[in-house]
């Protein structure tokens, strides 16, 4: 807006006044997070967000948490909000921290920092029917293809025994038959299929350099 106008700001004057921003906000956003902490029921996830890594010459990765209560769809009237956090990192301390005051029941994915937070009994596990329906659909379909390749019994019994997709693949890439090209190029086209782009390197543990 400044430059449409020929005024020229140092960008330490333009950091400067979204700090001071983000600290004249800081009362409205603590508000914020206890209305959402106040909720019986919360949905949790994150996000890597790039940050900008001085003398480095690049970016590294931080993570973005969000926290929201929304039953809408449940037939809940309450308005929707949420809340964001920013860690530097992903360890499952920062949601540990994040809900040491929530108490209620919590969906998230299968990320692993979440699974302590319900060991206490404070915080009660909400099932995502989502993700069950979508690892269901995955290892049905994985099993199928493990059939048409004419892999034993045992070793698909092996495979589709783990709950978690990513140990799952690493077995599947271990146990592949001889035509390891063939069975890779399977798989590929499978994960694309369930729109599972983001496991495409699990296909390939254990290949030979």
């Amino acid at each position: 807006m400044y430059a449409r106008e020929g005024v020229e700001l140092e960008r330490s004057t333009l950091s400067d006044w979204v700090g001071g921003a983000s600290r004249l906000l800081e009362p409205l956003v603590e508000a914020l997070r206890r209305h959402v902490m106040s909720a019986g029921k919360l949905h949790a996830d994150d996000t890597p967000v790039p940050v900008l890594a001085p003398g480095n010459g690049k970016t590294k990765t931080g993570r973005l948490w969000t926290y929201v209560p929304d039953d809408r769809p449940a037939g809940d009237s309450a308005p929707a909000a949420v809340w964001f956090a920013y860690s530097p990192d992903r360890r499952g301390e920062h949601p540990r921290q994040h809900l040491r005051s929530f108490r209620g029941s919590l969906q998230a994915d299968a990320y692993a920092g979440f699974h302590h937070l319900c060991d206490g009994g404070q915080i009660q596990e909400a099932a995502c029917w989502a993700h069950v329906r979508r690892f269901h659909t995955f290892r049905r379909t994985l099993a199928s293809v493990l059939v048409k390749m004419r892999v034993d019994v045992k070793t698909v019994q092996k495979i589709l025994r783990h709950q978690n997709l990513k140990t799952t693949l690493e077995i599947y890439a271990k146990s592949m038959p001889e035509d390891r090209l063939q069975a890779q190029g399977m798989f590929l086209e499978l994960l694309f299929s369930q729109r599972r782009t983001d496991l495409i390197t699990s296909a390939f543990v254990g290949q030979e350099q």
